[in-house]
């Protein structure tokens, strides 16, 4: 008998033992997989129905926004944002600030509104990406694209034409590019000039 009631005790410390070891080994295994990871995640791509927006009468009064990835996925946690002509903070303009899916309402001042989503991977790291409105007067352009995401290194689905329909003005226009990479900076070398329409 005395040798039965040594027996369980012991065995119960040393299996109390192996599980505290197991918890403190997961413990640590988000933290290494994080600090494996080379680069932040990749800014979101940002669709809308509508870039030119007007408070007239018979005119478009607010845009759809998606964000998604660039393989088409909806991101796991998104924010949104919106910066007014003036510089100021206007996330009320938004109809939602945490879906992946929004609407924005023009606000009272006419020009660019920039509205931007950020999307956060597991490791709590950031990308933003930017997408420009324009509310008032119809600056006479439509600006479309077949192909919204696209892969890095070129090849033939690293790359877009973005092709310009000037809706006002007579031709011969003077059309001019700017092309803005995910960290804020003019990157121009990413288009090709050759057309001046469709870079």
């Amino acid at each position: 008998m005395g040798r039965t009631r040594l027996r369980h005790p012991r065995g119960a410390v040393l299996c109390l033992c192996a599980l505290v070891a197991t918890v403190a080994l997961c413990a640590g295994c988000g933290d290494a997989f994080c600090q494996s990871l080379s680069s932040p995640p990749e800014p979101p791509l940002i669709t809308t129905d509508h870039i030119q927006l007007s408070r007239l009468p018979g005119g478009v009064g607010s845009a759809s926004l998606r964000a998604m990835t660039r393989l088409g996925v909806t991101p796991p946690e998104v924010r949104w944002s919106v910066i007014d002509p003036h510089g100021a903070a206007a996330d009320e303009l938004l109809a939602a600030r945490l879906e992946p899916t929004t609407r924005f309402t023009p606000g009272p001042l006419d020009g660019p509104y920039q509205v931007r989503c950020t999307v956060a991977d597991g490791c709590g790291r950031e990308a933003t990406a930017r997408r420009v409105l324009h509310v008032g007067r119809d600056v006479g352009l439509g600006i479309t694209t077949p192909r919204f995401g696209i892969l890095a290194g070129g090849g033939p689905r690293g790359r877009a034409t973005v092709r310009v329909n000037p809706r006002l003005g007579s031709p011969p226009l003077d059309v001019r590019w700017t092309c803005i990479a995910p960290d804020g900076n003019i990157d121009n070398g990413r288009l090709d000039p050759t057309d001046p329409l469709a870079p």
